[in-house]
């Protein structure tokens, strides 16, 4: 494929920055993502001697990115939060570090789910407050046309997904296949990919990787 492949350490091109920024600016704070992640962001970034300006400089991104998460007004992408993170550095699971729950069965209602994106890409996560957990499940929705973003994921373990509702299109070095309701796919290695809603409905995804990515 021409498309450059990076890992999910990594981020798109600079001028997809640009294009999150600008279009965080009409998103309501509400839509920020319930983990906190601009507060986490400043701590850490201020723990670690960096301002707004060198870490944006840092993970190649604008500066109105760091700024706008810090202050909730945009969620960014996996994929962005990692490479931002990447920059610092710390590792997703040390940022999104909750108090250890001694609970060995824990159950969640829809609306206990942690919310890692919103908006046109929703994504939400269990089990976010174990840490030592060895599987980690995602359910995630799609908006019609959009995908994971132009930067391929790799996780560096198996992905497993299920497409629940929609048609989502899979695309890896090994081509691209259409996959439909009640259809999935099984990633076993770090092979980079992407996910797209090629449907006219929200689809809906519910993914699970092992080890945990946070």
């Amino acid at each position: 494929m021409a498309e450059k492949i990076v890992k999910v350490t990594k981020d798109a091109e600079t001028h997809a920055d640009v294009s999150e920024a600008v279009s965080a600016k009409s998103r309501a704070k509400s839509e920020a993502t319930d983990l906190a992640v601009g507060a986490r962001l400043k701590v850490v970034r201020e723990q670690a001697g960096l301002s707004q300006r060198e870490l944006a400089k840092r993970a190649k991104v604008t500066n109105s990115t760091v700024s706008l998460i810090e202050q909730e007004s945009h969620a960014p992408s996996l994929a962005s939060l990692h490479r931002i993170l990447n920059a610092i550095p710390i590792s997703m699971a040390d940022f999104f570090a909750l108090p250890a729950s001694r609970q060995n069965v824990l159950a969640y209602d829809a609306k206990d789910m942690a919310v890692v994106t919103r908006g046109k890409v929703d994504m939400r996560v269990m089990g976010s407050e174990r840490r030592d957990k060895r599987l980690q499940m995602f359910i995630e929705h799609y908006s019609p046309g959009t995908d994971t973003g132009k930067t391929h994921i790799s996780h560096e373990g198996e992905t497993a997904a299920l497409i629940i509702e929609g048609v989502m299109e899979l695309e890896t070095s090994e081509g691209v296949r259409r996959i439909e309701a009640g259809g999935g796919f099984h990633i076993l290695s770090a092979v980079p990919y992407r996910l797209k809603n090629i449907g006219k409905t929200v689809a809906v995804v519910a993914c699970a990787v092992t080890p945990p990515m946070f």
